[in-house]
């Protein structure tokens, strides 16, 4: 069983997954800037949900960014603390990889995007030029490397919208990123690390506060 976790955005999702045929329990959480306090409190209900206990979870995959930088950093010392000392690996897989799983049959160019704040988005695409990768860009910036058609998966900024106005954007469901983080992990698809110290963090760019140094 695989226990994954997103605490990337506002809302956090966390998720126990079967191996073996995929069967799944989801929680989300409205997180208000508490990740610390809602954390044990989500993984203990997943479990009770199960009927499982903690020794029943062979693995955890851990949404390490991009988004919230002190939901990237708790999230990750929450999962830190779970594996300390122990033989479950952690998977970590990109927000923007998440969201774009399962959305590679779509008939055309795919963009997910979430508001990374600072007049800026975190996005990835399928079949988009220069997009292959995850990266933050500004309004301008997205709409010129953003074909005229597009599926989209996520969140913009407020000003964004009217940037991209003249472009034809197909919206498509979003699913927590904690789900598509197990589904990709019980397939293999995920990079393994088996100390939690060298557990990366998935920034893409420094804090406010940091470039404000």
């Amino acid at each position: 069983m695989i226990f994954a976790l997103d605490t990337t955005g506002e809302v956090f999702s966390a998720c126990l997954m079967e191996k073996a045929g995929g069967e799944y329990l989801l929680q989300e959480v409205d997180t208000r800037r508490k990740h610390g306090e809602l954390l044990p409190a989500a993984l203990e209900q997943l479990l009770a949900s199960s009927q499982c206990q903690w020794d029943d979870v062979t693995a955890v995959a851990l949404v390490n960014g991009p988004g919230s930088f002190t939901g990237v950093r708790v999230g990750a010392s929450f999962v830190k603390g779970l594996v300390f000392g122990g033989a479950k690996p952690v998977y970590t897989c990109s927000r923007l990889e998440a969201m774009l799983h399962g959305l590679d049959e779509l008939p055309g160019p795919v963009l997910a995007a979430v508001d990374a704040k600072r007049s800026q988005v975190y996005c990835r695409g399928l079949r988009i030029h220069g997009l292959e990768e995850d990266c933050a860009l500004d309004g301008a910036e997205l709409v010129r490397r953003t074909p005229s058609e597009f599926f989209f998966s996520g969140e913009l900024p407020a000003a964004f919208p009217a940037a991209l106005r003249d472009k034809r954007i197909h919206r498509v469901p979003s699913v927590p990123a904690a789900l598509n983080a197990a589904r990709l992990a019980v397939a293999g698809q995920l990079p393994r690390y088996d100390e939690s110290d060298s557990i990366p963090l998935h920034y893409l760019r420094k804090s406010q506060a940091e470039e404000e140094r």
